[in-house]
């Protein structure tokens, strides 16, 4: 199928358009070198045993493989295509702000701050908004990096998929929700969105839509991957699941008066 108005990986501004769709801000890209120096600096190698260092480097590329794309970062190509090299850019790269943002389900911080800060790093124009183009890249980011987590880490059936369809995949469930959002009543006939906005169509039921999003909290997010862990090695207590049990509201204030993201434990934060 052609690509959707949302865009895709291979072109996060989807139709003509740079950036977020919200003007013409060119994509900033890491490269697998960048990427590899900038994981030396924050985990030096001296800190981990060399089995460790080992692992910890291979499942690390194996994510920013899932970010991954060629060409021109501001050029339309259909999904799952490689265009030929661009004289500007390298041959293979990865979107920096869509890694930033899926990196952050790594990161310490509640669910909103985590939610805000990805937001205002997506919104590269600081107009206070995304467009649709713009929400299909913020939930893609989040849903590739738990289909690359899944993955890297898997033993059951995800491990058989091919690296295109669980990316199609991401980009269909992202461009659906995208569209979910927008066509709620908060967000009828709206072109752009600001993050108050998606805060108050998640709270109001969003999280029904998008479940997965309660596992920016990274005590849930660990403590999925240990009941996981358990089930496949036949432990499981059959106990709830804790990301089944979501938090209902994230802060709709996720920035302060002067629009910047709350450092603090968000009062609004519900377990």
């Amino acid at each position: 199928p052609p690509p959707s108005p949302g865009g895709n990986r291979h072109n996060p501004a989807g139709g003509g358009g740079n950036g977020n769709g919200n003007g013409s801000t060119p994509q900033p890209i890491l490269t697998k070198e960048g990427f590899g120096k900038c994981m030396r600096e924050l985990v030096p190698s001296s800190e981990l045993e060399t089995a460790e260092l080992i692992t910890f480097s291979e499942f690390l590329l194996k994510l920013y493989g899932c970010f991954e794309t060629s060409g021109d970062p501001n050029q339309q190509h259909s999904h799952n295509q490689h265009q030929h090299p661009h004289p500007q850019h390298p041959d293979v790269y990865v979107v920096a702000n869509e890694l930033a943002t899926g990196f952050s389900f790594l990161c310490a911080g509640n669910k909103s701050a985590k939610l805000s800060l990805a937001f205002e790093l997506l919104d590269e124009n600081r107009g206070g908004y995304l467009t649709r183009r713009g929400l299909t890249q913020y939930l893609r980011s989040y849903l590739t990096m738990l289909v690359g987590i899944t993955s890297a880490s898997s033993t059951n059936a995800t491990a058989s998929l091919s690296r295109a369809d669980m990316l199609e995949a991401v980009d269909n469930g992202a461009s659906w929700t995208q569209d979910h959002v927008f066509s709620s009543l908060k967000c009828k006939h709206k072109t752009v969105i600001t993050f108050e906005d998606f805060a108050e169509w998640y709270t109001e039921g969003g999280y029904n839509v998008a479940p997965w999003l309660e596992l920016l909290d990274l005590k849930k997010f660990l403590s999925l991957l240990d009941v996981d862990s358990k089930a496949v090695a036949g432990s499981g207590s059959g106990g709830a699941n804790p990301a089944a049990e979501p938090s209902s509201s994230f802060a709709q204030n996720g920035r302060n008066s002067h629009g910047s993201t709350k450092s603090h434990e968000d009062p609004y934060e519900t377990t």
